[in-house]
């Protein structure tokens, strides 16, 4: 019930090409050999590989859209990464830079 990008390209490449209920011829990849029959999907099935598809593709769309937009964070917040995986806003280091300047009229008037 995976969508063939789950597998190594040698595997996903053999299962994308049958039919349901055909029988590959025996596959090698870097895990050993497989011979791969494709089963039907039943309706189960068929929302999870659309919900697994779904996902990628709307984190795709969010990594290039973070990637390429101009994001810039008061220091004061703390830190915006956007590397190894991470995407957010790391807390300031130094929790005073949160405080406001006392000397400012923090009632809003």
């Amino acid at each position: 019930c995976s969508p063939p990008s789950r597998y190594v390209a040698e595997f996903a490449d053999a299962l994308v090409g049958l039919a349901d209920g055909e029988v590959s011829a025996p596959v090698q990849s870097q895990f050993g050999w497989h011979v791969i029959q494709r089963r039907p999907l039943d309706e189960a099935g068929r929302q999870s590989v659309v919900d697994d598809l779904t996902a990628a593709a709307l984190t795709d769309w969010f990594n290039t859209a973070v990637d390429s937009a101009d994001i810039e964070i008061d220091p004061r917040a703390g830190t915006w990464v956007n590397e190894g995986g991470q995407i957010g806003v790391l807390p300031p280091t130094d929790p005073t830079r949160n405080q406001p300047d006392p000397g400012t009229d923090q009632s809003g008037q």
